[in-house]
């Protein structure tokens, strides 16, 4: 006999599927939290890079010629309704600083070999452009040919020459005609450089800048510290048997942003320009390159008002400040006197990356917060992401002209990895530079910049680190191995050089120092090997004097530098392939 209506809709009779339902719940949520406590608790594995597809040469005592050429790449009118600038939706509307692409070419063994480095004045360059140019001058008959492509990372620059899901997000919609007309502009520059080759000499330096730079988000007051910026220029002169200058190579770590948004739709090449045109007005006949340094998470700025500053309007004048400090800086540099080049190398591989894992928030295991909770739905989701829009490989390059070292890596490199770089690499001239040969990392930070506390805080930063915490060490073990192809060796400096300073109490950060009183470049003299390290004062910077690993110069009291967060492996132990082998 069926129950009367009354006795379905009664409350006790629901009761015990409320029970179930919330038991079920509650069961839910428990194997969910195991899952994300499990997940909390799986180290981070570092991967050993796979070199694939390895090519380049290295040449000792050999003469060596080199040629430099330059063309126009700003976009013609007629494409300016088609394009925008890098972060801009809409149309171009006029050109406030013509941007170009300047090439130099290296040839040993009688035209038997050739280093191509070729500097463009925009935000990306992108493997697939790479891949054309070399296309294009294997047509010529430059089949033999390493090519080195760096973008300055202006960011007032059309941005729509990267084709795919990725570019269109982040630079707007391909367009061809302008590919087109990049590929021919930089190719032009590469084949006036091939074509004219001649024996030069070549110095290689560093100089201090002071208030040129300044980090945007490398403030961590819930730990006290703060990171400090290198301030160091370092610039390279090529000059001909008669004494002219042939070509200079400028780096410099610090974002070019001066114009980001500021230019109501027109085309700008921002300081790298502008520095690169004082070059060229001041040597006539010389092309200027600038290769942008480790600049990750660092902005260029410039000291006190710049508003007309060289009767230049708006934002022009603080490029145009930023660029004429920069030249003075790297004046006495490319007034050297020089010596012909006694050695090129190149090492060129395409190197399988990491799982992608790019997320907003403090990365130190265990998890907790919302990163704890968040594991194992970021985990499921960065491998979609991995599978439909992140790159599986990238190219890494190692470049030695003479006593220089160019460490290339496509991302934003972390000014903090630069610095480590620099005291890492046994060569007296060690330029680690972003934005060469492609895009396929995003920004690539320091372990210990993942500690950084909050989500606005360095969380733009850590979004953008396409592979998450395990990209720094293994971009710093994928260049060890490449440069150790080529004989360039690292150095087994202590483990805890943390390039972070203390803050004062209360959390303020410690104050910057005076301009003109920082160290001097300590030089020093490591087994027959000189070691040169400009930084800023307030960077710990260790030289290795003897065999015991002592160490000088740091004179700052970091706090609990034995302690594990501290204790990171040097080179020489964690950051070698597996097998105990140096890479």
């Amino acid at each position: 006999m069926a129950e009367p209506p009354a006795a379905q809709c009664c409350p006790a009779a629901k009761a015990p599927r409320r029970r179930r339902r919330l038991r079920a719940v509650l069961l839910a949520l428990g194997v969910y939290t195991l899952l994300c406590f499990g997940y909390s608790l799986i180290p981070e594995r570092i991967p050993t890079p796979r070199l694939t597809q390895v090519t380049g040469f290295q040449t000792e005592n050999t003469p060596v010629q080199a040629g430099a050429g330059s063309a126009d790449i700003t976009p013609p009118k007629e494409l300016w309704g088609d394009l925008n600038l890098f972060g801009e939706r809409g149309p171009i509307t006029g050109i406030a600083q013509p941007i170009a692409a300047r090439a130099l070419a290296f040839s040993v063994a009688e035209g038997r070999r050739w280093l191509l480095i070729v500097s463009c004045e925009l935000t990306f360059v992108t493997r697939e452009l790479r891949q054309a140019v070399l296309d294009r001058l294997a047509q010529a008959g430059h089949d033999n040919l390493e090519l080195l492509l760096v973008a300055t990372h202006t960011h007032a620059a059309p941005g729509n020459y990267w084709r795919g899901k990725v570019g269109e997000l982040i630079c707007g919609r391909f367009s061809q005609p302008y590919f087109d007309h990049l590929l021919a502009g930089i190719g032009a520059a590469s084949q006036q450089a091939l074509s004219r080759t001649e024996p030069v000499v070549m110095s290689s330096g560093s100089a201090e800048t002071s208030r040129l730079t300044k980090h945007m988000t490398r403030v961590d007051r819930g730990a006290e510290r703060r990171f400090f910026c290198d301030e160091s220029v370092q610039a390279m002169a090529l000059r001909r048997t008669d004494g002219s200058l042939l070509a200079a190579l400028v780096t410099f770590a610090a974002h070019p942003l001066a114009l980001l948004h500021e230019t109501e739709g027109q085309v700008a090449g921002d300081y790298p320009g502008e520095l690169s045109r004082l070059i060229e007005a001041r040597d006539p006949g010389a092309v200027a390159l600038f290769l942008p340094g480790a600049l990750g998470g660092v902005r260029a700025t410039s000291p006190g008002n710049t508003e007309g500053y060289r009767s230049q309007p708006g934002r022009l004048g603080k490029v145009a400040m930023q660029a004429d400090m920069l030249l003075e800086a790297i004046t006495p540099l490319l007034a050297e006197k020089g010596r012909p080049p006694d050695r090129l190398a190149v090492a060129t591989a395409l190197v399988p990356l990491p799982a992608a894992d790019p997320h907003f928030f403090p990365e130190a295991r265990p998890f907790t917060g919302v990163r704890f909770l968040t594991g194992p739905l970021s985990w499921v989701a960065n491998r979609v992401l991995d599978a439909l829009l992140l790159p599986d490989e990238a190219i890494f390059q190692v470049v030695q002209v003479g006593d220089t070292t160019l460490l290339g890596v496509p991302a934003d490199l972390s000014n903090t990895i630069g610095i480590r770089l620099k005291s890492w690499v046994d060569s007296a001239n060690v330029w680690p530079l972003s934005h060469a040969n492609g895009y396929d990392l995003g920004y690539v930070l320091d372990e210990d910049e993942y500690d950084l506390s909050g989500i606005l805080k360095g969380g733009y930063d850590r979004l953008m680190d396409f592979c998450g915490r395990p990209a720094g060490p293994f971009t710093m073990r994928t260049l060890f191995a490449l440069a150790s192809s080529i004989g360039v060796k690292e150095l087994g400096l202590p483990k805890s050089r943390p390039p972070y300073g203390p803050a004062r109490p209360g959390g303020a950060s410690s104050p910057r120092p005076a301009p003109g009183t920082g160290t001097s470049p300590t030089t020093s003299t490591v087994t027959g090997t000189r070691v040169t390290s400009s930084l800023n004062s307030n960077v710990l910077v260790w030289v290795k004097t003897a065999p015991t690993g002592s160490a000088l110069g740091g004179t700052i009291p970091f706090r609990n530098m034995n302690s594990k967060r501290f204790a990171g492996p040097s080179p020489a132990e964690g950051l070698r392939p597996a097998g105990g082998a140096s890479p």
